[in-house]
């Protein structure tokens, strides 16, 4: 059983948290606040859609295998031409004795 002193207590404390809880309840954001904001964001059609015109990763991969198939081929043609080059300075030296 409480005494009259604790009673007296635990209403000043109750009194003092429901003080605080006045004083944070209006900055709260209500469920239509909440509503309104998320209107500025956009849906996850949205963003399905504004994506649909980006590349894929297949497409990403074709690509790059094609640059490097390309790469590889002029890398061949610069090859061969350089050993073109440098046999033809061969032929064209003197032979030493």
């Amino acid at each position: 059983m409480l005494t009259p002193m604790e009673i007296a207590d635990r209403l000043d404390n109750l009194d003092r948290r429901v003080d605080r809880i006045e004083q944070i309840l209006p900055t709260l954001a209500t469920k239509e606040d909440l509503r309104q904001a998320l209107e500025n964001y956009p849906t996850k059609a949205d963003l399905a859609e504004a994506l649909e015109n980006y590349p894929t990763k297949a497409d990403l991969t074709e690509a790059l295998g094609q640059a490097f198939a390309r790469a590889e081929t002029n890398a061949r043609i610069l090859h061969e031409d350089l050993v073109e080059k440098i046999r033809m300075l061969g032929e064209s030296r003197p032979k030493r004795r």
